[in-house]
């Protein structure tokens, strides 16, 4: 018999409750911001489902870079968006 893969889904949203539960070791101000970044990156579920092609953790943190563009008062959100079309285009 041959063996059952998880779907991509699955194995993301596990990626992102281990990155949940290594925040909660980290000192207040650090945790709640690293929080706030992996639940942001909830949003950006299906975009890296889509994009099966790329890393688990990779994608993560692209989808918690993604998530800081979206925040108001955030100066470097331009930057961030052009560096992420970069690094989604060299793949």
């Amino acid at each position: 018999m041959g063996h059952t893969i998880p779907p991509k889904r699955q194995i993301i949203y596990s990626k992102l409750a281990q990155l949940e539960k290594f925040a909660s070791t980290l000192r207040k101000p650090y945790r709640e911001r690293l929080l706030m970044l992996a639940h942001g990156a909830y949003h950006h579920v299906s975009g890296m489902v889509y994009t099966n092609s790329l890393d688990d953790e990779e994608i993560l943190v692209y989808g918690m870079l993604a998530e800081l563009t979206h925040q108001k008062g955030f100066e470097h959100a331009q930057r961030i968006q052009k560096c992420l079309a970069i690094l989604l285009q060299d793949e």
